[in-house]
């Protein structure tokens, strides 16, 4: 703050540009929100947590303290076209409530930002036709059930029968055995579309009621859908995970092996939906512990933010299914999220990157105060430019029992604070491998990773939102 102050730099932060108009609301949180929204509005909030979802409506977001740039919030703002701000100074942030409940113009740039107000009409929250066009962009695809396969190896996935994102491991993992790729991958098995339901099946009471609440979910009250979402994952907590599914994690790793048991949806990870954080995948699992990770994972298909999306967008909840992605979890030194193309200057030769100390749930929320590192890495020159050295007072670890505890970060001893001829190698390579991956699938990516010693792994990676 003090160096804005010093600089004469202006006091915000673009995480999306574009222009738009609403009415000013203030929130402590997006979840404060009352819901849907008729008439659009601009949200000022004084924290978010990075994986709420974002009300229709709401057409633009100015956030009170730094927030990553590629965390699951931003990647759904991107999204949805909503333009996002962050103004950490507290005296303009102030200034900003005298113009509560006016209707204003948002005009965002990656070089400015200009907020007045506005002389014209309240403007509608979300046409039809817009509607339209955003289902369209959501657009499902069918799933093929597998019932009688517990378990597939990486090579045997593909979209139909594992999801998006284990299908992108799978890319991974071959394109990681071309020399140039400049990457490794973690081994990893899924378990495929089917599974569940066929859990369902088999308990026949537990599958009535499930099949009863899901169908009715969506023409609930707002009073009514938190509990029926509760009564959803506490069926799915009840069901059997098949042996089949334990011996063969067993299996394919050793037993003192950390896990990263992943979802997988067939709405997620979409080039024009990406569900960033709407599932949940959870870290640190031992193999003999499996099936209440995959439990969770599956009954993530009814967390609020994942079904308040759905409804969002017009997806079906029986169009809704759940595979699961297991992974073997490698403790990194860094790890990072890297869009191929920079999300704020809209640079097609620029790779655009956020790193943090330890495992990258922190850069996926907005929960813990600071900025990670931020840097830009040429994918044709290896230039590297440091956007941001990272102010997170702590990082995230695996701890005892399956557990993430917190760890204070001592940036003195760590190589991209204090070694520049580093923090050039490591950008240099991550432009390169940003490069190959993005010629490889031919659009650009929004991929994560980690560094370890000198190895770069990719963990996953699904179309880049956003791009104009």
């Amino acid at each position: 703050k003090g160096i804005r102050r010093l600089a004469a730099l202006p006091p915000w932060d673009v995480i999306v540009q574009g222009k738009t108009s609403g009415r000013l609301v203030e929130a402590a949180s997006i979840d404060d929100l009352p819901g849907r929204f008729d008439k659009a509005i601009i949200v000022l909030m004084e924290k978010v947590e990075g994986d709420e979802e974002i009300p229709a409506g709401v057409v633009g977001l100015i956030v009170a303290h730094e927030t990553p740039l590629l965390s699951h919030l931003a990647v759904r703002a991107r999204q949805g076209e909503i333009v996002f701000i962050v103004c950490e100074d507290a005296d303009c942030y102030a200034e900003l409530k005298s113009f509560l409940g006016k209707q204003l113009v948002l005009d965002v740039s990656a070089e400015d930002v200009n907020l007045g107000i506005s002389s014209g009409p309240e403007q509608k929250g979300v046409t039809e036709r817009e509607r339209e066009v955003r289902q369209e962009r959501a657009w499902v695809p069918d799933v093929l059930l597998c019932p009688d396969r517990k378990l597939l190896p990486l090579d045997q996935v593909r979209p139909a029968n594992g999801g998006s994102k284990a299908d992108a491991a799978r890319r991974l993992e071959e394109l990681s055995q071309i020399e140039e790729a400049g990457f490794v991958t973690s081994p990893g098995v899924v378990v495929p579309f089917g599974v569940m339901e066929e859990s369902l099946n088999k308990a026949s009471a537990l599958e009535q009621e499930y099949r009863m609440l899901a169908g009715r979910l969506n023409e609930l009250p707002q009073s009514n859908f938190s509990k029926t979402l509760r009564k959803l994952q506490g069926i799915i907590s009840q069901l059997d995970v098949p042996d089949e599914i334990v011996s063969g994690v067993m299996e394919k790793f050793p037993r003192d092996d950390r896990l990263m048991v992943r979802s997988s949806a067939n709405c997620e990870d979409l080039e024009g939906l990406s569900g960033a954080g709407l599932y949940d995948s959870i870290a640190n699992v031992s193999p003999t512990e499996v099936a209440q990770a995959v439990r969770q994972v599956w009954s993530s298909l009814w967390t609020r933010r994942a079904a308040l999306s759905r409804q969002k967008l017009g997806i079906p909840n029986d169009k809704a299914h759940m595979a699961v992605l297991i992974q073997q979890m490698v403790v990194p030194e860094i790890s990072f999220v890297m869009h191929t193309v920079n999300p704020v200057a809209q640079h097609p030769d620029e790779v655009y990157v956020e790193l943090a100390a330890g495992l990258g749930e922190a850069l996926a929320s907005g929960k813990i105060p600071g900025v990670p590192y931020r840097m830009v890495c040429n994918k044709h020159t290896g230039s590297v430019c440091m956007l941001a050295f990272a102010s997170f007072s702590y990082a995230i670890w695996p701890g005892p029992s399956g557990s993430l505890i917190q760890k204070t970060v001592d940036y003195s001893r760590t190589g991209l604070s204090k070694d520049k001829v580093f923090r050039n190698r490591l950008g240099g390579r991550l432009g390169s491998i940003g490069r190959f991956v993005e010629d490889s699938e031919g659009i650009p990516q929004n991929i994560e990773g980690l560094v370890l010693k000198d190895r770069i792994y990719l963990v996953q990676s699904r179309p880049q939102q956003g791009v104009f």
